[in-house]
């Protein structure tokens, strides 16, 4: 694909363009500046919620952040321009059932700007004071993936490590990027994601071309159409460089 055809550019923040000490470097940001200049999209495509991810948006001179798995989408000036949340009467069924099984389990709630850590039934309905778009689960995830399979009206991801993130019905990655992409009026032919885990193929799959850095999963680099170096050695910036002729 032809830099001049290519006008949105899609990166996952964890194990991608983020280092192991969660940081973009000034390298891969100057890169990103470059490409900012040049007019391409940058869109970042994160498991992240919005609070946790603007920071990162700013350094890489980003237009849009699809947060939460897809669950949320925002421009650059903070305003939220799409939302699918998990429907109340849903959350409630799966915090009961969870809390039925385990009375003790730690989960994270995700809310548009906030993340609240809840280890009881009885805190849930105290902390959350706003729509949820994600749960996040780091113990007995596949247990609880198998104890909510009859759970239809939510997205359940096992990701690397064992966690278990459930978002709403129609919050997922690519869906998520297929509405930017009409929002934005270009085809996903003109466009290139980079992703390293599982919630991340479905973008890989989409977009003209997949970059998957080398420690990404293996099942992510069967759908790539390239894999770069490592996120801790600027991998992502180094392969754009080079695609863009960016700093030869």
């Amino acid at each position: 694909m032809k830099q001049n055809e290519i006008k949105l550019i899609a990166v996952d923040l964890d194990g991608t363009l983020l280092n192991d000490q969660k940081k973009i470097s000034q390298y891969s940001q100057n890169v990103f500046e470059q490409l900012a200049m040049r007019n391409k999209l940058l869109i970042i495509v994160t498991a992240r919620n919005y609070l946790r991810t603007t920071q990162f948006l700013n350094e890489i001179h980003g237009n849009y952040a699809i947060c939460n798995n897809g669950a949320s989408i925002w421009r650059k000036d903070g305003v939220c321009v799409y939302a699918n949340y998990i429907e109340s009467q849903v959350c409630d069924r799966i915090m009961r059932e969870i809390y039925n099984h385990y009375h003790n389990i730690d989960l994270e709630i995700i809310m548009n700007k906030k993340t609240v850590l809840v280890t009881s039934r009885q805190q849930v309905s105290c902390f959350i004071d706003e729509p949820v778009e994600g749960i996040l689960i780091y113990t007995h995830a596949k247990d609880i993936l198998t104890l909510l399979s009859h759970e239809h009206n939510c997205q359940k991801k096992l990701l690397e490590g064992n966690t278990l993130f459930i978002t709403g019905q129609y919050a997922t990655k690519r869906l998520g990027l297929e509405y930017l992409l009409k929002l934005v009026n270009i085809s996903a032919k003109c466009a290139i994601a980079f992703g390293d885990d599982i919630n991340d193929i479905e973008v890989l799959e989409l977009c003209a071309e997949g970059i998957v850095p080398e420690n990404g999963i293996p099942s992510a680099k069967k759908s790539a159409t390239a894999v770069c170096g490592s996120n801790n050695a600027d991998g992502i910036a180094k392969w754009l460089s080079k695609k863009f002729s960016i700093f030869d």
